[in-house]
C-alpha cells in the first residue's frame, strides 16, 4: 500500500488522514468530465454498417442477437436521424435474414 502511494507521488503526513483523503478525491473524475455514453448514433451507424458489410461477422451465430439488440436500443432514433437511408439499410437486413446475403447463406449461419 505504501509503495503504491509512493508510486502515485503522494506524500502521507504522519498521523493525519484528512489530507490523504483530499488527495485521493482529487484523482477521481468529475461527472461532467466522464466519457460520453457508449450508445451514440454515429458509432451505431459505423457498427451496423461493419456488421452488415462483413460476411464473416454475418456468419457468426451471435450476429442476429446483436443486430436485434442494436435495433432495440437505437432503431427508432436511427430512423428519425437517417430517414430513408436507414430504411434502405433495414431492407438489406431483411433480405439477408429471409433470402440470404449469398446463395444459401442466411445471417447467423
Amino acid at each position: 500500500m505504501a509503495e503504491e502511494r509512493k508510486r502515485r507521488g503522494h506524500r502521507e503526513p504522519p498521523g493525519v488522514l484528512e489530507p490523504r483523503l483530499v488527495d485521493d478525491a482529487g484523482l477521481l473524475p468529475y461527472p461532467e468530465d466522464s466519457p460520453r455514453a457508449g450508445f451514440q448514433l454515429p458509432k451505431f451507424w459505423s457498427w451496423f454498417a461493419r456488421v452488415i458489410g462483413d460476411t464473416r461477422l454475418l456468419l457468426d451465430p451471435v450476429a442476429p442477437q446483436l443486430i436485434c439488440t442494436g435495433l432495440d436500443v437505437l432503431g427508432l432514433d436511427a430512423k428519425d436521424v437517417w430517414g430513408q437511408q436507414w430504411l434502405k439499410v433495414l431492407g438489406l437486413l431483411y433480405e439477408g435474414i429471409t433470402t440470404g446475403y449469398e446463395p444459401g447463406k442466411l445471417i447467423g449461419g
